[in-house]
């Protein structure tokens, strides 16, 4: 065992003492301040370059999503029963319009009610659009966290897990405890096979 270590012994000494083998080229000696300085310069110049490309990236998402926009309206003129596509334009509008956000979820909502799919996202944007719901509106998002909460259950444990969505454990509670057995077996019995 000894003889097979031996040349790798030798050749990692030999090579730990060859020159400039153990020195860090970034780190600074005497005598090499106008290096450094043109290393820091360098950097500078290629960190500029990285907030350029940042802003070109930013600048096509922005186009890409004025084309997304777009092309989810003209797909829903010529078919309004998708929930799909009223839930990604009302996630698309959530920053820009809110009110716009709350009538297409509420869309998705009306075009299936039942849609396993959209249910936890669309029930994650409703908590998000609670503040700005009218009573009608409130009734919808208590249907949606019912019908979730029976259907799908770890998607709604999932959704109220995020921390955004902390103040809205307490509402969750009051609407599930309203939930009877027979509420549940109805919805069951109705939904099970989607």
């Amino acid at each position: 065992m000894g003889a097979l270590a031996a040349p790798r012994l030798v050749a990692g000494t030999l090579f730990a003492l060859a020159p400039n083998v153990r020195e860090n080229p970034f780190l600074t000696r005497d005598g090499d301040e106008e290096e450094s300085v043109r290393r820091l310069e360098q950097s500078q110049r290629w960190s500029r370059w990285g907030d350029a490309g940042a802003a070109q990236a930013k600048a096509a998402d922005l186009a890409k999503r004025a084309d997304t926009r777009s092309m989810l309206e003209a797909t829903l003129a010529g078919s309004p029963l998708r929930p799909d596509l009223w839930l990604k334009l009302a996630q698309d509008r959530l920053a820009a319009a809110p009110d716009q956000a709350l009538a297409a979820w509420r869309l998705s909502v009306f075009t299936s009610r039942v849609y396993p799919p959209v249910m936890a996202p669309r029930l994650d944007l409703g908590l998000r659009l609670k503040q700005r719901m009218d009573d009608a509106d409130l009734d919808l998002l208590r249907d949606q966290m019912r019908l979730t909460f029976v259907l799908m259950p770890a998607h709604t444990t999932y959704v109220l897990a995020k921390p955004e969505n902390a103040p809205h454990r307490q509402f969750y509670q009051s609407v599930v405890n309203a939930l009877s057995p027979t509420d549940i077996d109805h919805m069951v019995r109705i939904h099970a096979l989607h």
